[in-house]
């Protein structure tokens, strides 16, 4: 007679459960240590490989920081490069004679000075029309303006007036005489995370001039900069070092980067240009001189 089949015995089956758990623990905590391991061992290969590249790149090319090192001032100096900003230019008079500040009608030659607001009220004041000081819902010398356009024959579609001489009353010196940027008196400023080959199409007006680059991104990556450029080179680690707990004033990844060359330059006057910007021309074809644009602006 056939033996009736038994079922196992609960006891059994407890064991070979506990025994394929902790099977799958080990194979589960092994694998976790495994790959802990590989990721500390490859950011250690990648740290000892970024300080032997920076060791690697200070000894091989020293001209990328181009006297980096004498050039970068210290936290406690920052306030005290800066000296008065202020360029030579012979004093200018305004339609009096005088050279009263407030007066100037002139503030370079061929740009309006402070003086033009008062000047041109009082050409309106010849209008007999009187300007409305209290007005709050229209324009106070609307009245004065359209007497004064009749006057001058003001020509809306050249912008220019057919009584040339209405306004030489006010002295205004429209000749644009040339300023000339000079190289002690301005530094250039320009942010970048790419090759600077973009300054070979601004050679003619930066050629002379100090540059000085503030590279934003990876402190690590080599910049080519064109042989002809004079130039100091900043980063990241720069910005740390001149600043220390205050380094976050300069922050990453957009134009505020920049700010950090303005705060090192020595010069009087900073011209800031993008890695992406190219020459401009005039409506004769004649290619702008930035430089000297700029300082007139000023």
């Amino acid at each position: 007679m056939p033996r009736p089949h038994r079922p196992a015995s609960s006891s059994t089956s407890g064991r070979v459960r506990a025994a394929v758990f902790f099977f799958f623990v080990v194979i589960l905590s092994g694998s976790l240590i495994l790959i802990f391991s590989l990721s500390w061992i490859r950011n250690s290969n990648r740290t000892n490989l970024l300080r032997s590249c920076n060791e690697k790149q200070q000894q091989i090319d020293p001209s990328h920081h181009h006297g980096h090192e004498s050039a970068l001032p210290k936290k406690e100096e920052l306030d005290s490069i800066h000296g008065a900003r202020d360029i030579n230019i012979p004093p200018l008079k305004n339609g009096k004679g005088t050279d009263d500040e407030e007066t100037l009608v002139n503030s370079a030659p061929g740009v309006t000075g402070p003086g033009i607001p008062s000047a041109i009220k009082h050409v309106l004041g010849q209008t007999n029309i009187p300007i409305q000081e209290e007005a709050s819902t229209f324009y106070a010398a609307e009245g004065a303006t359209k007497a004064l356009e009749q006057k001058c024959q003001w020509l809306p579609a050249t912008t220019e007036f057919g009584n040339k001489s209405c306004f030489d009353s006010v002295g205004f010196d429209p000749s644009r005489e040339e300023i000339l940027a000079d190289p002690a008196l301005m530094d250039i400023v320009t942010p970048t995370i790419r090759d600077l080959e973009f300054l070979n199409e601004w050679r003619e007006f930066f050629q002379g001039f100090h540059i000085i680059i503030v590279q934003d991104g990876d402190p690590t990556k080599h910049l080519e900069i064109p042989a002809w450029v004079d130039y100091e080179l900043y980063n990241r680690d720069d910005v740390r070092e001149a600043l220390g707990e205050e380094e976050w004033i300069i922050s990453t990844k957009d134009a505020s980067v920049r700010n950090f060359g303005f705060l090192v330059s020595k010069k009087p006057y900073v011209y800031t240009i993008d890695d992406d910007c190219l020459p401009a021309k005039d409506g004769d074809g004649n290619t702008i001189n930035p430089l000297a644009m700029h300082l007139r602006n000023l």
